[in-house]
């Protein structure tokens, strides 16, 4: 049977990773589907008969083995919770993100654990409840402008920000700009187990105004 064309996934919004180009990149880029999305190509492509096209599957999270990207053999190692007390075992660190719950392998707490951080020199992940994960602010160093001139330090305005590629932007996040090519994001809500290395973009509406690094899951002193 085949299958109606579904609408796009906002939540899968591809402009996330372009924000490390600049708008002098992205004016000498063409982009193939153009503003098409992935429904219409669905539809476009059933409607010249190529179905195997239409028809196949969404793609997901990048299938690989991280041992053998990482040319290590398993490590078992300790999962313990904040003040050391071991919770149970796993093969290798690098097989955790923090955030995840999901395959951690521990069961019969009373309430669900979470990875908060990995450890790369003790082979140790550290878990806890999801109240553990919150971070009050995000610092993020080299920034990114795609569709703004970067603001200089001292600026602050308010934007929608997606600290992770899935779901759709935390609106309403208070943005200062620092020195250094970095900025300091905070909300009331705080932000749910930030990793640093991953990345923070910024959005105004649907316009993806630019963004950067993880630095830091805690605020930067003043100033």
């Amino acid at each position: 049977m085949r299958r109606s064309p579904r609408k796009p996934p906002r939540r899968r919004d591809q402009a996330y990773f372009l924000y490390r180009l600049t708008a002098q990149q992205l004016a000498h880029t063409l982009f193939p589907l153009g503003g098409m999305h992935k429904c219409d190509v669905r539809a476009r492509a059933a409607a010249l008969g190529l179905t195997e096209v239409a028809e196949k599957p969404d793609s997901q999270d990048l299938c690989i083995d991280r041992a053998e990207l990482l040319g290590r053999d398993e490590q078992p190692g300790e999962i313990t919770d904040e003040t050391g007390h071991v919770l149970g075992y796993h093969t290798g660190f690098w097989r955790f993100t923090p955030g995840q719950r999901k395959g951690v392998g521990l069961s019969g707490f009373p309430e669900p654990l979470f990875v908060k951080r990995l450890e790369p020199e003790t082979n140790r992940v550290v878990v806890g409840p999801a109240s553990s994960l919150q971070a009050p602010a995000l610092e993020v160093d080299q920034a990114s402008w795609t569709s703004i001139e970067p603001p200089p330090p001292g600026t602050v305005f308010t934007c929608g920000v997606k600290p992770r590629s899935a779901g759709r932007p935390l609106p309403d996040c208070r943005v200062e700009i620092l020195p250094d090519n970095r900025f300091r994001v905070t909300r009331p809500e705080g932000f749910r187990a930030p990793s640093p290395g991953q990345s923070a973009v910024l959005y105004s509406g649907s316009l993806l105004l630019g963004g950067g690094r993880v630095a830091s899951r805690r605020a930067a002193p003043a100033i």
